[in-house]
C-alpha cells in the first residue's frame, strides 16, 4: 500500500489517472451547460414577468376605463 492511500495508488495508474480526468472534465461540462441553461430560462422568466406586468397594467387600465364608461376602443389591449 501507498503511504499516500489509495488516491495515490489509483494515480500511479495512468490509464486510470486518464479516465478519471476524462470523466472529471465531462462532469464539469455537464455542470457548467446546466448552469447555463438555468441562468437562460431564469432570464427568460424574467422577461415574461415584466411583459406580463406590462401588460397586467395595460388591462387594469382598460378595465377601469370600460367600468367608468369611458371606453373609446375596445380592442387596444387584444391588438397586442
Amino acid at each position: 500500500m501507498c503511504p499516500l492511500g489509495p488516491i495515490a495508488l489509483c494515480l500511479a495508474d495512468g490509464a486510470l489517472a486518464q479516465r478519471l480526468v476524462r470523466i472529471a472534465i465531462k462532469d464539469q461540462k455537464d455542470a457548467t451547460k446546466l448552469g447555463l441553461e438555468y441562468l437562460q430560462e431564469s432570464s427568460r422568466k424574467n422577461a415574461l414577468d415584466v411583459l406580463l406586468e406590462e401588460r397586467d397594467g395595460e388591462y387594469q387600465t382598460a378595465l377601469a376605463d370600460f367600468n367608468a364608461g369611458e371606453c373609446t376602443n375596445t380592442c387596444t389591449i387584444f391588438d397586442h
